[in-house]
């Protein structure tokens, strides 16, 4: 994995007819280099599975990024709803002075020893503690054992995932959750980063790899549709890295570092435009949709409840009353 550029998460919340007492079901993307005028009004004519998803329900002004403005540690940060510091995954390559290791994104398998994990626990491993099944592709750090815990699956990221493992990869899914060997099924997909990298953010390189996903998507709404599938929510914090070339790190409050976040379903208000929102806010909507209480944690209830239906306490509620696959999109520069 390579410096990143940006990154979509994508949560989709999906309702399929199944007895009350099933649970509720979770589906997220995290699609790397991701910046946010990747899917403006403009590009999205041509974008006919972002279009779909966009036109369904809120869609939030921007989504700052934490600090620092990196990678991984903002992706932990989408997964507990905590600041970096809290957190401690502090950058794509640290050092460990006590044991004399090194984290190395995509170098080094010590970058997979539990000591950089354990700082906090990510939804996934509360998911998994609560009995609830986890299927993993591609994620970073899926393969470790977190808090002496591990997912139900995890296929490994060894190489850069292709357009064929990601449809793969959100087929397998689908089937999966709509099967009840999952709960919360999570994907990774890089292309949209590496080719931006590459090649620039305005290339046709990048523009293709978009244009792949958004086929993949496309497949995807159509097959919710057909199986009564409910709520969906994408996030996403296109963070211009480099400027030029990718790169990121940049103050977390700058206007290239943000974001965007998209969400529908019978969760969430329909045609609805929302305030903007931080990284750490996106766990609590995630932990209220699946169902879970979520850990303590900095994000504010306060600026996501508006986006969801039937929501006014301070708190997020449990609800645990109906089989929902909650879908989420998360796009992130760092």
């Amino acid at each position: 994995m390579a410096v990143k550029l940006g990154a979509l998460l994508l949560v989709l919340g999906l309702g399929l007819a199944q007895p009350a007492s099933a649970g509720r079901k979770l589906l997220v993307f995290l699609l790397d280099g991701f910046r946010s005028d990747y899917i403006s009004d403009e590009a999205l004519e041509s974008l006919p599975g972002f279009k779909e998803i966009v036109s369904r329900g809120v869609k939030v002004d921007y989504l700052t990024p934490d600090f620092p403005s990196l990678s991984y540690p903002n992706y932990y940060t989408l997964m507990t709803g905590r600041h970096c510091e809290v957190h401690q995954m502090t950058g794509n390559y640290m050092w460990d002075p006590s044991t004399n290791k090194s984290f190395d994104i995509g170098v080094n398998r010590d970058s997979l020893m539990p000591l950089w994990w354990n700082g906090s626990e990510p939804l996934w491993i509360t998911l998994t503690k609560a009995r609830r099944k986890v299927y993993m592709y591609y994620w970073p750090g899926c393969e470790v054992e977190i808090l002496g815990v591990r997912p139900t699956y995890c296929l490994e990221y060894k190489n850069v995932p292709t357009d064929i493992n990601f449809a793969n990869a959100v087929s397998d899914a689908l089937d999966a959750l709509k099967s009840g060997r999952a709960d919360l099924a999570a994907i990774y997909y890089e292309r949209i980063d590496v080719e931006g990298h590459h090649y620039g953010p305005l290339s046709p390189q990048r523009k293709d790899a978009l244009k792949a996903v958004d086929t993949v998507l496309k497949y995807m709404t159509t097959w919710i549709q057909n199986r009564e599938v409910l709520p969906f929510w994408m996030n996403s914090t296109g963070k211009r890295e480099g400027w030029q070339r990718g790169w990121h790190g940049y103050d977390n409050e700058l206007l290239d570092m943000r974001g965007i976040f998209l969400a529908f379903g019978p969760d969430f208000n329909a045609n609805f435009r929302a305030a903007p929102i931080r990284s750490v806010d996106v766990y609590n909507v995630m932990c209220n949709v699946a169902g879970v209480t979520p850990l303590p944690n900095n994000g504010s209830w306060s600026r996501v409840k508006c986006m969801l239906k039937n929501q006014k306490s301070s708190a997020p509620s449990v609800q645990l009353s109906r089989w929902v696959l909650p879908l989420i999109f998360l796009f992130l520069s760092a």
